[in-house]
This record gives C-alpha cells, sequence and structure tokens, in this order.
C-alpha cells in the first residue's frame, strides 16, 4: 500500500482516540453523579422501609414520600441528562469514524488516477482501516459498562468484608 494511506490511517487513528478520550473525560462527571445519586436513593429507601411503623405512627409518610419523590424525580433527570449527553459523544464519534472511512476512499481514489496504486489497494486499505478504527470504536463504548461493573464489584466486596468483621465474637477464654 502506499505511505500516502498509512499516514491517513494514523491521522485517523489519533484523531478518533483524541475524540474517545475526549468523550471519557466530558461523561466521567455526569456518570459518576448520577451514580452516586442513585446509590443515595437506594440507600434512602432502605432507611424508610427500616422506620416505615414509625413513619406511620407519627402520620409523617406523606411528607416523607413526598421528598423522596422530589429527590428521585432528580435522580433520574441526571442519569437521563447523563445518557444522552453520552449517546451524543457516542454518535459523534460514529460519525468521525464513518466520515474517516469515506475519507480513506477519496484518498485512495486520488492516488489511483494519478496512477499511484491500482483500486484492489483502494479496497484492502478501506478494510484495513476500518479493523484498526473498530477496536477503538468498541473501547470507547463499552468503557463505562466496564467501569460500572469494576465499581459493582468493589461495593460488594466491601459488604462482604464487612459483614466478615461483624460476624467475628471475641470470646474470653479463661
Amino acid at each position: 500500500l502506499h505511505p500516502v494511506l498509512g499516514a491517513y490511517a494514523l491521522v485517523a487513528t489519533l484523531v478518533l482516540s483524541a475524540a474517545s478520550g475526549l468523550l471519557l473525560l466530558l461523561t466521567h462527571k455526569n456518570m459518576n453523579e448520577a451514580k452516586n445519586m442513585a446509590i443515595q436513593q437506594s440507600s434512602s429507601v432502605q432507611k424508610l422501609f427500616s422506620k416505615g411503623k414509625l413513619l406511620k405512627a407519627y402520620q409523617a409518610s406523606g411528607k416523607v414520600l413526598e421528598r423522596w419523590n422530589q429527590k428521585h424525580s432528580r435522580t433520574l433527570e441526571q442519569e437521563q441528562r447523563s445518557k444522552r449527553f453520552t449517546n451524543h459523544g457516542q454518535s459523534i464519534i460514529k460519525m468521525i469514524r464513518m466520515t474517516v472511512q469515506i475519507g480513506v476512499f477519496a484518498v485512495g481514489a486520488w492516488l489511483v488516477i494519478n496512477e499511484q496504486i491500482m483500486a484492489g489497494s483502494l479496497l484492502a486499505a478501506s478494510i484495513l482501516l476500518g479493523r484498526i478504527l473498530a477496536p477503538i470504536d468498541q473501547g470507547a463504548n463499552q468503557y463505562f459498562n466496564w467501569l460500572e461493573s469494576k465499581e459493582a464489584f468493589e461495593r460488594i466486596s466491601a459488604v462482604f468484608s464487612s459483614h466478615q468483621e461483624d460476624s467475628k465474637m471475641d470470646i474470653a477464654l479463661e
């Protein structure tokens, strides 16, 4: 293949990698905020269930439920905003990738017209560039799933380790 096609592939890979990295940096804060709000919401539901009879006895369940609904609505709005931003960013990255794929045909066609490569090289360059860019695109799309799984595993490990510490009893044997 021609060195111009190699240079184009290198630049395209760097641009797509930079765009993916920028998306990850921009969306990480929103995703963390939404996740933390959801975790707090979950723990508040557990607290409400544990104190349900007490709230009912003091006739405070209506106010507590209204406040919980407000917090829950804010949590859902934050999650939707975060997911919408992430989806828009992923769409932009896909658009960049498709533009790069079209661009390799333009560069290849220019080289074919100038009789520097054969038409088969144009097709080969397109296939190779697609194979080079696919893992970058997939990695950017799957990063948040991997991050959520890792954080969930850490939370579960923390629960199990705290449970083991609670179940140990010190018995004095004399």
